[in-house]
């Protein structure tokens, strides 16, 4: 059978054949090559320049590898491993709200509608597409969903580790072959042997350590805010419907070639001159509140609109895990952990705007914090 190795600086060299390697070459996967798997991180991290294609191509290699070592069957979840980030926008997460809003579709949807395209070429090699839609969204009950997509899934594992390689943020070094070898499936359930409890802690600490360190960092927010807001003020002219199918350099030609604001922020990213932080608030509110928000706030400043950015983190990170431990009977996972958090982590919100405008946006800031 025809087959080609690539190798990957994460995992080394991964082999690809039959109906896998033809995913590869689809036009819905070869669009991931253009799709920053951190967004604009890398103006923070010059390094994380890597793409939604090689995290795919992670998580097929560690999802072949975990069936291996369970001995279950195999083709279903490769091609959902492989399709599972199909449908990213560009940037990957920056501007998903968008589509969330006015498509009522996240990057789940968007990969489902790619494995219905796809359905002539799954059918070939006997790979139901409903089953791998299932499984994309957490559907399949069972191991194949938490495979996949879990508190203890090939995703994670991937991601961190590969984000953590690319940003040079050590962090988010797990110890994956513990983990792949101690994770035993009982009851058609997912959960890992009380010899890999250890492993998983450490990976759940990486997990912790990274989305504070880098996927949280406030310059990288400031960026990917400051991305969202330009595309925000075009999507009068251009259809979210077509966006949402672009690249990230589709995008950027797409701002590079607008007028006023989103022409000045596609200007000002690629010349790394950023908004800075004015403040640190404690809000939680919805797209439309939040629009209101920014214009009150440069209306009273007396600033153009646009030119302060409140950006209300979406993540908050889940205050209990569905993980099993496999002792001598079932147990949660909680009551292994050497380390006990007492609450989730909380991101703030971060105001922010040009430098010059810092001061009259601060007043205003101190005044609202003020009265609310």
């Amino acid at each position: 059978m025809k087959y080609k190795i690539i190798h990957d600086p994460v995992h080394g060299s991964i082999k690809i054949k039959g109906a896998i390697l033809e995913l590869l070459h689809s036009p819905e996967i070869q669009r991931l090559r253009d799709i920053k798997q951190l967004g604009l991180t890398n103006l923070v991290f010059p390094g994380a320049n890597h793409t939604r294609f090689e995290h795919s191509l992670g998580v097929y290699y560690l999802t072949n590898k975990i069936c291996a070592e369970l001995n279950i069957e195999k083709e279903v979840l490769n091609a959902a491993a492989v399709l599972h980030d199909s449908g990213h926008l560009p940037f990957s997460h920056t501007f998903e709200y968008l589509s969330r809003i006015y498509l009522k579709k996240d990057h789940i949807d968007l990969a489902c509608e790619n494995v219905l395209k796809l359905e002539d070429l799954l059918e070939k090699y006997n790979i139901d597409p409903k089953e791998v839609i299932r499984i994309i969204k957490c559907e399949e009950e069972g191991y194949k969903s938490q495979i996949i997509s879990g508190d203890l899934d090939v995703d994670r594992i991937d991601y961190l580790l590969r984000d953590s390689h690319y940003t040079g943020v050590a962090h988010g070094i797990i110890d994956v072959e513990r983990i792949l070898k101690t994770i035993e499936i009982r009851d058609g359930v997912l959960g890992i042997n009380k010899k890999g409890v250890l492993a998983v802690e450490g990976m759940l600490i990486a997990r912790d350590l990274m989305y504070t360190s880098v996927y949280f960092h406030k310059t990288a927010r400031i960026c990917e805010s400051m991305l969202g807001r330009a595309v925000e003020s075009i999507l009068e002219d251009e259809k979210i419907e077509e966006i949402v199918k672009m690249t990230d350099s589709e995008l950027l030609c797409l701002l590079k070639n607008s007028e006023g604001f989103s022409k000045e922020i596609y200007r000002r990213l690629k010349y790394r001159d950023l908004f800075k932080v004015v403040a640190y608030i404690d809000i939680d509110s919805d797209f439309e509140k939040r629009k209101e928000l920014e214009r009150e706030i440069c209306e009273r400043a007396n600033i153009p609109e646009n030119y302060c950015i409140v950006d209300i983190p979406s993540f908050k990170n889940p205050e209990k895990l569905e993980i099993k431990v496999f002792d001598e009977e079932i147990k949660n996972f909680e009551e292994y952990m050497i380390l006990k958090k007492s609450k989730p982590i909380e991101y703030p919100t971060i105001v922010s705007t040009l430098e010059k405008y810092i001061e009259k946006v601060k007043r205003v800031v101190e005044d609202y914090e003020k009265y609310t």
